[in-house]
């Protein structure tokens, strides 16, 4: 299992909590962390777990945060917490190499094969949406707009027509990058996904016990969430596979 990325952490904590009032927060996030760290030093996985849950229970949103949750849960050999932190910190960095490695690592622990919960041709269509996360498709957005609007300029004042195919060009970064980044910021609203925590979960007909039991899911695997209601989740683990499971055995990423 690759390192635990603690000094990149470090640093991203400082630059997120030292800029919020007032500075007794920053000092005890501060704190935590370095709690975290100890325990995790000590092989004292599952409170260091608890250590860095907490930063992140506290609005602390970051992808080096989540992948060193995950490391945690991976030692204790959780495994479905462990995926699920890795799921949530792939979203925030899904270039990061240490955590894709770890999540790969992970599914090889699997017990029940990877379902394909999307369309293999959008995926295919659409393969460049998971290259970067949500802030870096903004920030290319933003950026691309910046320069449509100089290339704009230059042809309309200082008449450089040969400009136009390149100001088009811009103009297509902008869109797919402001476009890519809108879909990433509500895609898990609008197609949830969620990692069975049990050992072992029935997944049934209907809400209760009595329900007739369809088939069975296995810790870390992940399912799509079409709906949720009652205390259960209605998942969908191939087309042929829908059901519900309560929600204390899957947690939505």
């Amino acid at each position: 299992m690759r390192r635990i990325l603690f000094h990149c952490l470090w640093i991203s904590l400082l630059a997120t909590t030292c800029l919020v009032p007032p500075a007794a927060r920053a000092q005890q996030d501060a704190r935590t962390f370095l709690d975290g760290v100890k325990l995790y030093e000590a092989k004292e996985y599952t409170q260091a777990a608890q250590s860095f849950e907490k930063l992140a229970a506290e609005g602390i949103h970051n992808g080096k945060l989540y992948y060193n949750i995950a490391n945690c849960y991976l030692k204790e050999k959780r495994l479905g917490l462990a995926i699920l932190w890795y799921e949530r910190a792939l979203r925030m960095i899904p270039g990061d190499p240490d955590v894709r490695f770890n999540l790969e690592y992970a599914r090889t622990l699997l017990k029940d094969e990877p379902a394909s919960l999307g369309s293999p041709v959008l995926q295919v269509l659409f393969f460049w949406k998971n290259l970067l996360g949500v802030s870096a498709w903004q920030w290319l957005g933003i950026a691309a707009g910046a320069i449509f609007w100089c290339l704009w300029a230059a042809i309309w004042f200082f008449k450089k027509p040969a400009l136009k195919p390149l100001l088009y060009g811009v103009l297509c970064l902008t869109l797919i990058s402001s476009g890519t980044a809108l879909y990433l910021k509500h895609a898990p609203s609008l197609h949830p996904r969620a990692v069975i925590l049990n050992t072992a979960v029935p997944v049934r007909s209907g809400f209760s016990e009595d329900s007739t039991e369809l088939f069975v899911l296995h810790e870390g695997t992940l399912v799509a969430v079409e709906k949720q209601t009652n205390g259960y989740l209605k998942i969908r683990y191939a087309d042929d596979k829908i059901g519900w499971v309560p929600d204390t055995m899957a947690e939505i990423i």
